[in-house]
């Protein structure tokens, strides 16, 4: 039988053990509490300590773009770098900024939409953003050359097919380039501007078309960019049996066809479709001929659509481009390439 004193004693020592768990736990929370404070004391200071700001934000291509900064007082961060985004001269995306200087500048060759991110320590501090812009509708040829193992790039006007009234580039205007009529092609369609549509709000229409026998290239890869100020959606389509080379990226989301069913978008694109792209309370869908065929949320907002973009795996075609603010179901940009205008 426990008598009352080991009973006592019993209880004071889980007493004792329970506050020393309680102190463990409150010590704990005080630490991390501080740490972040002072984590946050320290990203607060960062930002005065420097400036990093533009000229020449905009403009057509080729455009430099001159960047003022002052990082002489950003102390404790290894490497200080920016990334000017630029695609097509990977080897000089990247830049070490040298604290004794206070410029740095960028030439961009090609149209699209940049953002600039100053970063340290592999931290984003601050985005700039950067819009080259075309003159109207353009037409880029992508190509990758076996020898140099390098992509080469070669802007060239358009040509409207007067009689199917459409964009489009032929297999001859191609080769007329030096590229080999055996080699794998990307022919690019994109008007870079303001459109003054939200991204976030918006309805997109197109017809699309990549046949073999206009010079379409197996598989018959079909991407549509939508190109927003803050992040961009790609929508792809593929003929039946290449899915798995599907990729799709919804502003923060990214979705392969490597390790997800995107059977949906595996079409037959030898004739004309019309592809239908809505967005609405951060959730985007998808309809092809129609027929609603996908639908994914996002979080992060794409901003002002800034640039349609177009990407074919060899002679695709477009046709009737259609923007509408769905708020006000006004209609801010259509094109059906009946008129040289467009161009």
């Amino acid at each position: 039988m426990v008598s009352e004193r080991e009973k006592q004693l019993k209880n004071y020592n889980k007493a004792i053990f329970i506050i020393f768990i309680l102190s463990v736990f409150f010590g704990m929370w005080a630490v991390i509490s501080k740490r972040n404070e002072t984590r946050k004391l320290v990203e607060k200071l960062a930002d005065l300590q420097y400036t990093f700001e533009g000229e020449y934000l905009s403009g057509h291509a080729p455009h430099t773009v001159v960047i003022n900064y002052d990082i002489s007082q950003l102390i404790g961060y290894d490497t200080i770098l920016v990334d000017f985004d630029d695609k097509y001269l990977a080897q000089k995306r990247f830049e070490v900024l040298d604290k004794t200087k206070k410029k740095i500048t960028h030439s961009y060759l090609f149209a699209d939409y940049y953002r600039i991110k100053l970063i340290a320590n592999k931290k984003v501090l601050k985005t700039l953003g950067v819009h080259v812009l075309t003159k109207g509708w353009q037409t880029r040829i992508s190509h990758k050359n076996l020898l140099t193992g390098t992509f080469e790039y070669f802007d060239l006007s358009p040509n409207l097919d007067t009689a199917q009234h459409r964009l489009y580039v032929s297999p001859q205007q191609v080769q007329e380039l030096g590229i080999p009529k055996t080699d794998a092609f990307f022919v690019e369609h994109h008007n870079i501007r303001n459109f003054d549509a939200d991204l976030d709000n918006l309805m997109f229409e197109t017809r699309i078309k990549n046949a073999k026998p206009e010079g379409g290239i197996n598989c018959y890869d079909a991407i549509i960019f939508l190109i927003g100020e803050n992040n961009h959606v790609r929508i792809q389509f593929l003929q039946e049996g290449c899915t798995q080379w599907v990729t799709l990226q919804i502003s923060d989301v990214q979705i392969s066809g490597s390790y997800n069913n995107l059977s949906m978008f595996g079409k037959d694109l030898s004739d004309w479709h019309t592809v239908k792209i809505e967005t609405d309370k951060k959730q985007l869908h998808v309809y092809f001929d129609e027929i609603p065929i996908f639908t994914q949320r996002y979080i992060e907002l794409l901003g002002e659509l800034k640039g349609i973009l177009y990407v074919f795996k060899g002679c695709g075609s477009v046709d009737n481009i259609k923007v509408i603010n769905r708020e006000t179901q006004e209609e801010v940009y259509f094109q059906d390439f009946k008129q040289t205008s467009a161009f």
